[in-house]
């Protein structure tokens, strides 16, 4: 037999490891790692093309497989949510389990049925978003998912490709050209997706993309992982990229029955690409310089459980991903990281640089180690509100009107003052298909370009109903995989010094990104709120 070099380096490497003491071993049993690759979709050098198609494959024969098989792809989509689990597909959340696992199975004996039941009562609908395990959740969901397409596509160095929608906001080719000359041929191809999101059976291309607002990476800026993590009130790395680009590339792309809603995103292909871009992001995040994952025991020992690739209940903690190209001393790596914060338009200065009136200090940003226990940040009444507030494809404006004692100190009028735009109780019929600028204090007569975030001056954050509560949903729930939904908050303060704001009304704009909200959605907003916090 011949023994290659690789091989003779790594099981040498093992050999030295198993008397080296753990911290030790560990180091050096990295070295005998051989990441797979993860590409960029677009990409058109051989080894992208080659990975197209053994994830065409791979997803092929794994729906060709019944939904009761772990490594099948419903069962995988199901990890994230199902239909049912919020109540709003179908109201009742047992359905998919009584249709997915009736009393007999043909071919299987009733204790592997009793087996795989037991495990998707464990895995599915166990997406945690919203904490700061959205993150490492979805690396070891991505990671056992790409080993199932390697084992069903026969290809052992399959890597998940991704979706960089910075740089291409168009839904990639792969998953909506015709394959043999039909669309229904083509196993990245999925209809449940917004008008104009897919490209033509005849080849023509889509006509709507993402906007360049919804894809801004400025946080990347932002040392801190999470704003648990955290003094102060400013949002880490962890929750701003959930909230934008995460959301708004859901809603846009699908609608309640696809990548718009929980309950079915999993199961349209460019979730896995998405959310592998999402992934890159963290990565590329992870290795600026001044960024570190928390040093938090319990976040590191946090288990994330899975189906593998051999149909085994599977588990990895938050520790064990960390480094990616270090998994189980496999692993993957990105073909590019990012080194530079990419915004496609004007992206607000960080706090701890702006430039104040003169005479005024800058505003300072808080930054404690990480494992750093959050600041008490005492809950506060609005110092002005305004209640129900409905959107549409029009632009929307509400005024808020300080009152009471807090309101008379102006912005900045104490160092550790911080005042904060909460928007409350977000609500839908349905997906809107859209998301939303959020603009304080537009100039009579000012236009917007919400699709670039424009004019940056004035620019909030963007607005998306992806966690939005399901209004007449019989699940009685925020759909947030089981967990209250992320808190639409930001920090207005430097905004508002450079608008020499001295306590007066805050006009609030809400524009539609693209111009396209679903008039059938609904979309509202319990209460916009201006309050002030301590802190930070």
């Amino acid at each position: 037999m011949t023994i290659s070099r690789r091989t003779f380096i790594s099981s040498s490497l093992l050999s030295m490891a198993s008397v080296l003491p753990l911290s030790l071993a560990d180091a050096l049993l990295a070295q005998a790692a051989t990441p797979v690759k993860r590409r960029d979709v677009n990409g058109t050098d051989a080894g992208t093309i080659a990975v197209v198609k053994s994830f065409r494959r791979g997803v092929q024969v794994m729906k060709g497989r019944p939904a009761h098989d772990p490594t099948s792809w419903i069962f995988q989509a199901n990890i994230h949510a199902y239909p049912g689990s919020k109540g709003v597909m179908n109201n009742d959340p047992e359905k998919e389990f009584r249709e997915t696992f009736p009393d007999t199975i043909p071919g299987l004996s009733p204790a592997e049925r009793a087996r795989r039941l037991q495990m998707a009562r464990t895995v599915w609908d166990t997406c945690p978003h919203g904490p700061a395990s959205f993150l490492s959740w979805h690396r070891v969901y991505l990671y056992f998912f790409e080993r199932t397409v390697a084992a069903a596509a026969g290809d052992a160095t399959f890597g998940l490709p991704y979706w960089n929608w910075t740089k291409d906001r168009s839904l990639p080719k792969p998953f909506w050209e015709s394959v043999d000359g039909t669309q229904d041929k083509n196993a990245l191809y999925w209809n449940n997706r917004n008008p104009g999101i897919n490209g033509g059976a005849d080849g023509s291309p889509p006509t709507r993309v993402l906007t360049q607002s919804n894809v801004r990476i400025e946080m990347l800026s932002d040392p801190i992982l999470d704003e648990r993590l955290q003094a102060g009130d400013t949002t880490g790395f962890g929750r701003r990229i959930e909230q934008r680009p995460h959301g708004p590339v859901h809603t846009t792309v699908g609608n309640d029955t696809g990548m718009g809603f929980f309950e079915a995103a999993a199961r349209d292909p460019i979730f896995w690409l998405h959310h592998a871009n999402i992934d890159r992001l963290w990565e590329s995040w992870s290795k600026l310089p001044g960024h570190a994952n928390p040093a938090n025991p319990s976040w590191r020992s946090d288990k994330h459980s899975f189906a593998g690739p051999d149909g085994q209940l599977t588990s990895l903690t938050t520790e064990q991903v960390l480094v990616a190209a270090q998994i189980l001393q496999q692993g993957y790596e990105y073909d590019h990281e990012e080194t530079l914060i990419l915004a496609a338009g004007p992206a607000p200065t960080p706090a701890a640089t702006v430039t104040t009136v003169a005479g005024e200090a800058p505003i300072p940003r808080s930054a404690p180690q990480p494992g750093a226990p959050a600041a008490a940040t005492a809950s506060q009444p609005a110092i002005a509100k305004v209640d129900a507030v409905s959107l549409s494809s029009q632009p929307k404006e509400v005024t808020l009107t300080p009152s009471g004692p807090a309101a008379a100190v102006p912005a900045g009028g104490a160092p550790n003052e911080r005042l904060i735009l909460v928007l409350r109780d977000l609500s839908v019929v349905q997906s809107p298909a859209d998301s939303f600028a959020v603009y304080l204090n537009l100039p009579d007569g000012q236009g917007t370009d919400p699709g670039r975030s424009e004019p940056a001056q004035y620019f909030v954050g963007e607005l998306d109903f992806f966690y939005a509560a399901r209004k007449g949903s019989s699940g009685g729930q925020h759909a947030g995989h089981g967990v209250e939904a992320p808190l639409w908050e930001r920090d207005v303060t430097a905004i508002l010094r450079k608008q020499n704001w001295g306590g007066g009304p805050v006009r609030v704009t809400i524009v539609p990104t693209a111009g396209t909200v679903d008039p059938k959605s609904e979309p509202a907003i319990g209460s916009v709120e201006l309050t002030r916090r301590s802190g930070g």
